[in-house]
């Protein structure tokens, strides 16, 4: 490849870079709200979409809180709704009426949960798209998971059959869906997913899921807890690269690579990126702002 190629091949990769990273969104969870506004009014742009992790001990009246004071904050909040912790239908309702009401939501992650057993009616989320609430409250818009990696506890085969579902239900019902990536250590799982889904005819547009920086030891431990697979294993094999196991890993390399990769339209569709912040908000604001001023 002649340099004047390759300089343009690194332009095209550095914008798709940019592009991905002005479109990030990032993740909270109820409780604390104080620090966590004030780290987000810090260090993120208004606007930015924030999810709401809904916790395996948590309510949804927790969610709807905190989602309200993101909106007053001037932050665009994202309910995740745990399929398996929904106790009854009346309280679907009632949480998705002031998700919208109280907090203005306008879009929602769409997910079982780890729940073992349902706490109500529901135990996958398609049986939550299916009984009409969204639609009923005009939310017009749902993420749905993706695993690029598998499941730990589901086998893939049956993963690959829900998203097809819930994706067949959305563009029926004429709802707006996106799938965002579970968190990868390396960059060849996502795109390799991203390409099976659009050899499988699937256009929903991708958000890149990946580790705010963190200590690797911290970035192990989720990890295992979140069965990423092979990628966990590429990643401890860089303990030797980055020093000790407390130094802060970031995810350049990762996002180097999908952004050279839909850059030479090799996969499409990347709509921006997910930031997991297991090392705090805060880590991972400041390296945003950093990246974006490259």
């Amino acid at each position: 490849m002649s340099a004047i190629v390759e300089d343009v091949a690194d332009t095209s990769k550095q914008g798709m870079l940019r592009a991905m990273l002005s479109r990030a969104s990032v993740e909270v969870t109820p409780g604390n709200n104080a620090a966590q506004m004030d780290e987000l009014k810090t260090y993120f742009p208004r606007g930015t979409d924030v999810h709401v992790a809904f916790l395996p001990n948590g309510t949804y009246l927790q969610s709807v809180e905190t989602a309200r004071q993101l909106r007053e904050a001037g932050f665009n909040p994202v309910p995740h709704v745990a399929a398996r912790a929904i106790e009854s239908r009346a309280a679907l309702e009632d949480f998705i009426a002031r998700a919208r009401g109280e907090a203005g939501v306008q879009r929602t992650l769409m997910i079982a949960g780890d729940l073992p057993e349902p706490r109500g009616p529901f135990s996958a989320s398609i049986e939550v798209l299916e009984t009409g609430v969204l639609q009923k409250h005009g939310l017009r818009a749902i993420s749905v998971a993706g695993h690029p990696e598998g499941h730990p506890v589901v086998a893939a085969d049956v993963m690959e059959r829900a998203l097809k579902a819930k994706l067949a239900f959305a563009r029926k019902e004429g709802i707006e869906v996106s799938v965002i990536t579970q968190f990868c250590f390396e960059a060849a799982p996502i795109t390799d997913y991203v390409r099976r889904l659009r050899a499988d005819g699937i256009a929903a547009p991708v958000r890149v899921g990946v580790a705010g920086p963190a200590g690797l030891m911290t970035l192990v431990k989720y990890g295992m807890r979140c069965g990423v697979g092979n990628s966990l294993r590429a990643l401890r094999s860089k303990a030797d690269i980055f020093g000790r196991l407390a130094s802060d890993t970031p995810p350049d390399e990762i996002l180097n690579e999908v952004a050279a990769a839909e850059a030479a339209g090799e996969i499409g569709g990347i709509a921006g990126v997910h930031f997991y912040v297991f090392g705090g908000l805060r880590k991972t604001g400041q390296w945003l702002r950093a990246a974006l001023a490259r």
